[in-house]
């Protein structure tokens, strides 16, 4: 060993990261739009808006095609307008929903809707064949870490196999086991779901806060995103090939 002939902080390079995506309450246009600014300036790459509307406040000073937006809670009205506002644009993202819309880069999205894991894959990858267009696979990621892990590569290694194709899948993680009496500690359960995420391959990840029983704050949602800034920042999983 030579410490002279080493290369340090030579990293295992992998060819994709993955978005950290934070869920924004776009009730309130003019909040939201803070909110988003807020968490762009802090290494946040997706936005997912709930109950979006006024899309000329909403998205002011957002630079949209160098971001990744999705939309959830939305009204019928909104898919067009949507559509009419990135005409000409190329925006990448997704409706939570199988919507009727032609547009090169934005997606529709499968929510897988089963219970066991073998289920969830099924679903998914049966309606991913019926739909024509660009198409993002919504999967909760739970406690159960391993079996979280080969889930999203199961489907992965099937889809690509089936279809030639690589499908884009967008992980949130699941709040239906947080704790209530001691809401920190879901921040440990999270975390590791978060892990079990980006080790399947998940390519868009969304934790939420740690007390989904309260009304989100900047504080809740800070520490939502830094979950994944750590993970990556800290940890480096995006530097390696196969964590």
């Amino acid at each position: 060993y030579h410490a002279d002939i080493v290369n340090q902080n030579q990293p295992i390079t992998k060819e994709n990261s993955w978005n950290t995506c934070q869920l924004i309450d776009a009730s309130n246009a003019k909040d939201a739009n803070r909110k988003a600014l807020l968490a762009l300036k802090n290494d946040v790459s997706a936005l997912c808006f709930s109950n979006p509307n006024n899309l000329e406040i909403l998205l002011k000073d957002i630079s949209i095609e160098h971001i990744r937006i999705d939309f959830k809670n939305y009204t019928d009205k909104f898919v067009n307008e949507w559509i009419a506002f990135i005409e000409n644009k190329k925006v990448n993202g997704a409706f939570h929903g199988e919507e009727d819309f032609s547009h090169p880069t934005f997606c529709s999205t499968i929510i897988t809707e089963e219970n066991t894991v073998k289920e969830q894959i099924n679903d998914a990858f049966e309606r991913g064949e019926k739909i024509n267009g660009n198409t993002q696979f919504y999967f909760t990621i739970s406690e159960g870490y391993f079996q979280e892990i080969a889930k999203l590569r199961a489907f992965r290694i099937l889809w690509k196999e089936k279809t030639g194709k690589q499908a884009f899948v967008f992980a949130e993680i699941a709040t239906k086991n947080q704790q209530k009496d001691n809401a920190y500690n879901n921040l440990i359960s999270s975390t590791t779901a978060c892990m079990s995420a980006i080790f399947g391959g998940a390519d868009s990840i969304l934790v939420n806060s740690y007390n989904e029983k309260k009304p989100s704050s900047d504080f809740s949602e800070r520490l939502a995103r830094n979950q994944q800034n750590i993970l990556r920042n800290e940890s480096f999983l995006d530097k390696v090939q196969d964590p």
